[in-house]
């Protein structure tokens, strides 16, 4: 699946060859078949620990604009682009 395809009907999990270190709030991610790490802060985080599990993209964003304060649309938007970054990178996947 292309990560342009990615939308809120998706379901997305951590990529389980992923290795992430927890920094005070923030959280890094590392490939290392790939070679590529990734610094994500607080909300970040949280929502990488939200997909430990397999998560469908609406449910997640849906729980992150409960936990923060923001228009929801905009968090919304915020966790899809984020999830794209997170899967071209190969941090992510997508469950069918």
């Amino acid at each position: 699946m292309l990560s342009s395809s990615l939308t809120l009907d998706s379901v997305v999990r951590q990529s389980p060859d992923i290795l992430s270190a927890g920094i005070g709030d923030e959280i890094v991610l590392a490939s290392v078949a790939v070679g590529v790490f990734c610094g994500m802060d607080e909300v970040g985080a949280d929502l990488w620990r939200r997909i430990a599990e397999p998560c469908k993209v609406a449910d997640l964003a849906a729980s992150l604009a409960e936990a923060y304060d923001g228009p929801k649309e905009d968090i919304a938007a915020d966790v899809v682009a984020t999830l794209k970054r997170l899967f071209d990178e190969g941090f992510v996947i997508v469950v069918d």
